[in-house]
């Protein structure tokens, strides 16, 4: 146990502050103790508009790094943390953000913005877009990655034992099936390949075993399956299971051996709209298969 406060620095990058929310309603149910005892917040944009401090003991960095500051934010802030910690899956894998890499950005901004010049206005000097996004732990040293989109609250929870010295942080490496409530632990069967939301689907029934696309398989358990509790499919938000390289490849696999080989199935495999975007919605920066593109690039 410290003998004295912690002094924790909150800085987000390109971020919708969901996860600064998220740290939030947890610090309203622990503020006493934790405020008065043991942290001492000391930088927090989204709370005060403190000066930033020289150095501190803990560094939480949220968001992705959109914008060519937020390289330079990160890095400072490496410099003056002790313990520095991705908060999140757009600060530990890229994030829905990260999305766009598939994407020229150029392209982009000229079909979201246009082309009018009138429009442009240089009275601004705005922020440059990064050409890709990528997770920090490309760019610096993370001590520790809280995952998910926000993170839950029992994996905060978690965190904050860790940095009062109850106990080490430290994520199960379970998938979420093992604590949903839908699983019936028997081998799954995929008769039909379902779009959720448009086709009938049996809220009491495992998705995976209706058609409906969940990642639960390969996704890190410890959000106490909330999305399935509320009657969506998982996501993937928390990441993949350690040791697995290619989380997306790992559930095709599994798809692929799950599902009967009917003829009309296998064609409706071939039609599954945005794989990309279904496998890799939280995960295509830090995805090998992304790195093998940018290399690539990079070389030509």
């Amino acid at each position: 146990m410290h003998h004295k406060k912690l002094s924790v620095a909150f800085f987000p990058l390109t971020t919708c502050s969901g996860c600064e929310n998220a740290i939030l309603d947890i610090w309203r149910l622990l503020s006493d103790n934790l405020t008065e005892d043991i942290i001492d917040i000391v930088y927090s944009p989204l709370l005060t508009d403190f000066e930033e401090p020289a150095n501190v003991d803990v560094g939480i960095v949220t968001g992705s790094l959109r914008l060519l500051e937020d390289y330079d934010k990160l890095l400072k802030w490496r410099m003056k943390s002790k313990i520095l910690i991705a908060f999140g899956s757009c600060s530990c894998y890229g994030g829905l953000p990260g999305l766009l890499n598939i994407l020229n950005i150029s392209n982009v901004l000229k079909d979201v913005y246009g082309c009018n010049k009138d429009l442009i206005s240089e009275e601004y000097d705005l922020p440059k877009l990064s050409e890709y996004i990528r997770p920090l732990h490309e760019l610096v040293k993370i001590d520790m990655a809280v995952p998910g989109c926000p993170p839950p609250r029992k994996i905060i929870l978690n965190l904050l034992n860790s940095l009062t010295g109850d106990a080490p942080f430290k994520l199960l490496n379970k998938s979420l099936c093992m604590e949903c409530p839908l699983n019936t632990g028997e081998n799954k069967l995929v008769k039909d390949i379902k779009r959720f939301s448009l086709q009938p689907v049996d809220l009491n029934h495992c998705f995976l075993e209706q058609g409906v696309l969940c990642l639960g398989p390969v996704t890190l358990s410890g959000c106490d399956a909330r999305c399935i509790k509320s009657n969506t499919p998982c996501r993937g938000c928390l990441g993949p299971l350690n040791g697995i390289d290619e989380a997306a490849f790992k559930f095709l696999s599994s798809l692929a051996s799950a599902a009967s080989y009917d003829v009309n199935n296998i064609e409706k495999l071939k039609t599954i709209r945005d794989l990309t975007g279904l496998l890799y919605r939280f995960t295509l920066p830090s995805s090998k298969l992304f790195s093998i593109k940018r290399e690539v690039k990079n070389y030509e």
